[in-house]
Parts: C-alpha cells; structure tokens; sequence
C-alpha cells in the first residue's frame, strides 16, 4: 500500500515539474509561428495582380539589401560606443560624436522605411491602399517585427 502511494506521490510531482516546461515550450512555438505569419502577411493585400506581386517583392528584396547594410552599419556604431564607454578614460566628444552617428543612422533606416511604404502603396489600387493604410504598413513602421531590433539574442520580454 505504501509503495503504491509513493508511486502516486511521485508521478503528481513529476506531472507538477514537467508542466511550466511545457507550457513555457508552447509559447516558444506561438512566437515562432506569430513572426512567421507576420513576415508573411506583408503580401497579405487583396486582389494583388501577378505584376503587382513581383513588383512588391522587387521593392521588398532592394529595401531589406538598403536596410542590412544600414543595420552592419549601426551594430558597429553601438559596438564602438560601448567600447568608449568602458574606457578608463573616456573621450566625452567621441562618445558624442558616435551618438550622433548612431542617432543619424536610425533617422536614415526610419526614411527608408517610409519610402518604402510609399513606393509599395504607388504599385496599389484604391482599395488595396485602403487596406494596406489599415494593417500592411504597420509591419513597416515597425521595422517588421524583429528586424527592427538590434539584439534578437535577448529572450523576450513577458
């Protein structure tokens, strides 16, 4: 009868153990499946033509080549102004300067953005910028979920 028990006993803790790691591997999988519809969803326009589809796709492949390149660009300003910081002795004028950078290549990428909404609502019909004004260009505004963010190594905030 004991043994019984304590079998019991030991598969509830076990249940109660193994629960939050599971729940906690499900919303890892809802993350991973939300940023995938929401990198699709961008062409998600109705009644797109064929030749509006590879003209998106065209203006999409060109604005993410413009924006890694500002991306490489702003990684390294960051990188640079942490190592400034940390000096023993630091230059207050380069941390400046490197702010000013940073600052200036942040405007750059938000102007990018923006054109590129508005070279993909010149490809659109009425309606279609009806629609897209309403849920496309939020993907745009911000920076398409985690494009926009600098560090994706940092887990997510809950």
């Amino acid at each position: 009868m004991k043994t019984i028990k304590f079998k019991l006993l030991t598969v509830i803790l076990a249940v109660f153990m193994l629960s939050p790691a599971y729940s906690n591997a499900q919303n890892n999988n809802q993350r991973a499946n939300n940023g995938k519809m929401k990198a699709c969803k961008e062409f998600a326009i109705p009644d797109l033509t064929p030749e509006q589809q590879t003209k998106l796709k065209e203006l999409h492949t060109a604005h993410m080549k413009e924006m890694t390149s500002i991306k490489n660009q702003l990684q390294e300003k960051k990188a640079h102004l942490k190592t400034l910081r940390t000096s023993d002795n630091p230059n207050m004028n380069e941390i400046d300067k490197t702010i000013d950078e940073i600052t200036a290549l942040t405007g750059k990428m938000m102007k990018q953005r923006e054109r590129m909404i508005q070279d993909i609502r010149k490809e659109l019909t009425e309606e279609q910028k009806v629609y897209f004004d309403a849920h496309g260009s939020k993907l745009y505004a911000r920076g398409k979920k985690s494009q926009g963010k600098m560090n994706n190594n940092k887990p997510p905030m809950r």
